[in-house]
């Protein structure tokens, strides 16, 4: 079972996957997570890549509530991925590996959480991120 931090952290790592689909350093992001979801699987890492690449070419052409509505459906489908990644992490690097992977100070209000219907809300202070349900 996860704690409450990886759990933030899993919703963290999904907006900052959605959040980083619409912006121009997309192919860097996209290897990188890429990379973590194949752990050192190329088969598993083409897959992760090419499931990314799909949830951008979804999002691309919608707007208004049309692209809310799928954004919050791609954030709660990556972020239940990165949970699944979390809990199958033997050695605990993984979250390491997520933190790094979204360097950059962001404020991710109500992230959504799997985890008691609870809300979290994620912001990030001089690169750490802070929890507050």
């Amino acid at each position: 079972m996860l704690t409450e931090a990886a759990i933030a952290l899993a919703a963290a790592g999904g907006t900052g996957l959605v959040q980083a689909m619409a912006e121009d350093g997309w192919a860097a992001i996209r290897d990188r997570a890429a990379r973590l979801f194949g752990r050192g699987d190329t088969a598993a890492e083409q897959e992760a890549g090419t499931a990314l690449e799909q949830t951008r070419a979804e999002l691309s052409p919608l707007e208004g509530e049309a692209r809310t509505a799928a954004e919050d459906a791609a954030r709660d489908l990556w972020t239940a991925r990165w949970r699944a990644l979390l809990e199958a992490d033997a050695n605990g690097t993984t979250a390491a590996e997520l933190r790094a992977l979204f360097p950059q100070p962001t404020t991710v209000n109500n992230a959504r959480s799997y985890h008691d219907s609870k809300q979290i809300n994620i912001t990030t202070i001089n690169g750490n991120p802070t929890f507050k349900l």
